[in-house]
């Protein structure tokens, strides 16, 4: 009877799994997401004074910790300390709240998950790393 519980528990684990990994493949699901992450923060993070700085260039980049997120780290303070401004914002999210800036998608995948929710007043550059 043990036995028989615990084959059902890794069963039902593995066919969750499964499950939760095809929605992450879903284009529509994906859309969706993204454009409630975008509400959320035009909406409600842009009422707050952080993002209400004039950034010049936003850096996106993936929420695991890869080094084209590191990039964007050294990047960006680099460049803030060199002008002694806050020029450069990382975040994960595109932060389209602001005024007219250039966005820079630290990866081809972020782009395409994004691209159809980024308004046209913005410059766009996309990174491709092989």
């Amino acid at each position: 009877m043990k036995k028989l519980l615990i084959f059902t528990k890794n069963y039902y684990r593995k066919t969750l799994n499964i499950i939760i990994d095809k929605l992450k493949k879903n284009k529509i699901i994906r859309l969706i997401r993204n454009f409630y992450y975008l509400i959320i923060n035009v909406r409600i993070k842009g009422l707050l004074e952080d993002n209400k700085t004039d950034t010049k260039v936003n850096f996106v980049f993936e929420k695991a910790d890869w080094a084209i997120r590191w990039d964007g780290i050294y990047i960006s303070n680099s460049l803030n300390k060199n002008y002694k401004k806050n020029i450069v914002k990382i975040s994960s999210i595109p932060l389209t709240n602001s005024n007219k800036k250039v966005i820079h998608f630290a990866s081809q995948y972020m782009w395409l998950d994004w691209e159809k929710l980024m308004p046209k007043r913005n410059k766009y550059i996309v990174s491709f790393f092989h």
